[in-house]
């Protein structure tokens, strides 16, 4: 069948607490981030499409900018222990909306209410599923609902960048952690704030602490994305061991050809290196 491009927008955080923003950029991304693994789909990446959060223009225009036929939107709140998430997938040039739903349920369901949203998006784009794109859209990297708010939070500070910002993330990762100590993910995170220079220390000691949580993350996952463009972006730009590099994070790419961080980096090593080298 042919390629269906299509782009989720970020949620509106419908929640009384302002500070849920965390939640509804994070559960975008995890919906990207599972459809992603559909090989008869062009997922457009989170970096594209949060653009336009909080954009007045229209679904039209907002579809036409990102090249995209399809559009997800949505909403969610939480209150209490309860979570309402509204999702509707619509057809970029006639507004048709092809599908659409709501999810009132315990917090404690959040994770299950993810991957149904994958599976029905991909349901009504008629997409046929491969036993490996089914087995990823059902997977979560933890059970723990509250470990995963940590994560989401850690991960909704680093994407703000800054020392405050990446001291947030920190403390946010590493209290998943504390709730889930395999939490790969968490892991990465934490290899991520160690990686850059937010933590005003010398790179001689933040560099052998990066690649320690990088390294348990990969213990944890030798698949997850993320731990490899984090491990590959420490070979390329303090090891200089840029073959090593350039594996990772092509692996990297292969398993999450959304994320933007490895293509980046990946980018940036061709321009430096040579293949041979």
């Amino acid at each position: 069948s042919s390629i269906k491009s299509i782009a989720v927008l970020p949620f509106l955080n419908g929640s009384s607490d302002r500070q849920n923003e965390y939640l509804s950029d994070g559960v975008a991304q995890e919906i990207i981030s599972k459809i992603s693994k559909i090989g008869s789909l062009d997922v457009k990446g989170w970096v594209s499409s949060v653009f336009f959060k909080n954009s007045n223009k229209s679904l039209k225009e907002k579809a036409d900018a990102l090249g995209a036929e399809e559009i997800v939107s949505g909403s969610i709140q939480k209150e209490g222990d309860r979570v309402l998430i509204r999702v509707e997938l619509t057809e970029a040039n006639t507004g048709k909306r092809i599908w659409g739903d709501e999810y009132n349920r315990q917090w404690g369901d959040l994770l299950n209410i993810q991957t149904e949203v994958a599976q029905k998006i991909a349901q009504a784009l008629n997409t046929k599923l491969t036993p490996r794109e089914k087995k990823g859209l059902s997977m979560h990297n933890t059970e723990n609902v509250e470990a995963y708010k940590f994560y989401l939070k850690g991960r909704y500070f680093w994407n703000k960048f800054g020392d405050i910002f990446s001291d947030s993330a920190e403390a946010n990762y590493k209290r998943a952690i504390e709730l889930e100590p395999d939490y790969a993910l968490a892991y990465a995170g934490l290899a991520d704030c160690y990686s850059l220079d937010f933590k005003n220390i010398s790179q001689l000691e933040r560099v052998p602490i990066a690649k320690l949580y990088v390294q348990k993350a990969l213990l944890l996952d030798s698949t997850l994305s993320e731990a490899l463009t984090t491990l590959g972006f420490i070979q390329e730009n303090f090891d200089y061991a840029w073959a090593e590099a350039r594996k990772n994070l092509k692996r990297a790419i292969e398993l999450d050809p959304n994320n933007a961080q490895a293509h980046a980096d990946y980018g940036l090593l061709l321009m430096h290196s040579t293949p041979d080298k």
